[in-house]
């Protein structure tokens, strides 16, 4: 079956839950049918997946991309903002990801498109959608998110300085000492901000008073 992308769209999780994911809307469109009334949803994480097995180079340089951009979480919004910037296109690794899936799967999708868009589909779709915003924004999970993010970013940011403000020397050692600093600065970061979410949550084991 033959079929075009009409159109894509990229969405982020940021303004729900505080996470910086990133989420692709993509419309398609079979010969001689109209475009589908609703998107086919995937993170970009799947797409990453994907593009690691059909081209390691283009995955490489995407994932060269993040690594250049300081600071924790996924960032893929920032990410893509680069990609769009150095006139990356990843609209053929869209079109190959949903040929990869097959007729079958494009004839599916329209048949649930088809459901979906029904009435009485559309009405327990919003029920659900507005019971999901209610539960996240009860929860206060955006704001744990973001704080807990900007904490591991600044957490870096500080101990970095303080090592370079101390150990200068040690950025003219060359790529692989770099590197290896690289990493255990990442490494602590990640464990102590652990250690502090363990303590709030009371799951940190208590140490005994000498």
């Amino acid at each position: 079956m033959k079929f075009t992308i009409a159109d894509y769209e990229y969405h982020t999780m940021l303004e729900d839950t505080g996470d910086d994911y990133l989420f692709i809307h993509i419309f398609i469109k079979a010969e001689n049918r109209k475009t589908a009334d609703t998107p086919f949803i995937m993170s970009y994480n799947e797409l990453m997946k994907f593009i690691g097995t059909c081209d390691p180079s283009a995955y490489d340089y995407l994932v060269k991309i993040r690594s250049g951009i300081r600071g924790y979480g996924p960032k893929q919004s920032e990410v893509l903002q680069v990609i769009q910037n150095e006139s990356f296109d990843l609209e053929p690794f869209l079109l190959r990801y949903i040929q990869s899936k097959g007729d079958e799967f494009i004839e599916e999708f329209y048949q649930w498109c088809d459901r979906v868009i029904q009435p009485e589909a559309q009405k327990e779709n919003q029920k659900i959608a507005e019971s999901l915003h209610k539960t996240i924004e009860d929860s206060g999970m955006k704001e744990q998110n973001i704080r807990h993010q900007h904490f591991q970013d600044e957490l870096d940011e500080a101990i970095h300085h303080v090592v370079v403000k101390n150990y200068p020397e040690l950025f003219d050692n060359g790529d692989d000492d770099i590197q290896t600093y690289q990493s255990e600065l990442i490494r602590v970061t990640l464990d102590f901000s652990s250690t502090i979410d363990k303590i709030l949550s009371g799951t940190h084991p208590r140490q005994n008073n000498i």
